[in-house]
């Protein structure tokens, strides 16, 4: 069986933190059945490297980051994470999963 086709026939709801990590690592959005929070999703922000030329432009850096960055010299690589689209709508970048996160089995996909 390939994997598009157990993707196709996998459930989609009363995943494990573990089951779903396949489908976050799969670019897809997935949610918690039981949290509070309507509209929420986490999804996964993939990585780049940012050209040392762009550091100065990079809106999200304090001028200090910048400074130091741009003193190096060098491209910079952002990491992977996860990321919250929040019930305010906003993304939080860097979440982390709870321990009831972890241990839940009401995780779904969006």
């Amino acid at each position: 069986m390939t994997d598009a086709q157990t993707t196709v026939n996998a459930p989609t709801t009363g995943l494990s933190f573990a089951a779903i990590m396949y489908h976050i690592n799969e670019g897809r959005m997935v949610r918690r059945a039981g949290w509070n929070g309507k509209g929420q999703f986490v999804y996964k922000t993939v990585g780049n490297t940012v050209s040392k030329d762009f550091i100065p432009k990079f809106a999200s850096l304090p001028k200090s980051v910048k400074d130091f960055l741009s003193d190096k010299g060098e491209d910079v690589i952002f990491n992977s994470s996860l990321t919250i689209y929040n019930a305010q709508g906003e993304m939080q970048p860097g979440w982390l999963a709870s321990q009831g996160d972890l241990m839940a089995e009401d995780w779904e996909l969006v």
